[in-house]
């Protein structure tokens, strides 16, 4: 959730803050998601409002980077309009 990748085999630790899980792959990242807010938080790319990243609807993008989204539907929409875009290159 730090790094914003997804995890693949790389094993994850789950990390508890105020009842909610999130996962870190080291002693740094369990650290930072104690520590920072803005670790815990992002923005949905369709909706533009903030996500609990313990909360959200998780999409691997092409570089395997984690994309946050409120719901599946925000995720359906943002992966429609990916692809309409690539057509259109």
């Amino acid at each position: 959730m730090v790094t914003n990748m997804v995890p693949g085999d790389r094993p994850m630790f789950p990390v508890e803050v105020a009842g909610k899980t999130y996962y870190g792959c080291c002693p740094v990242c369990v650290r930072r998601i104690k520590e920072e807010r803005a670790v815990r938080y992002t923005v949905d790319p369709v909706t533009k409002r903030e996500v609990d990243k313990a909360d959200a609807f998780i999409v691997a993008g092409p570089d395997k980077k984690a994309i946050y989204f409120e719901s599946e539907q925000t995720a359906g929409k943002y992966q429609a309009l990916s692809a309409s875009k690539k057509i259109r290159q």
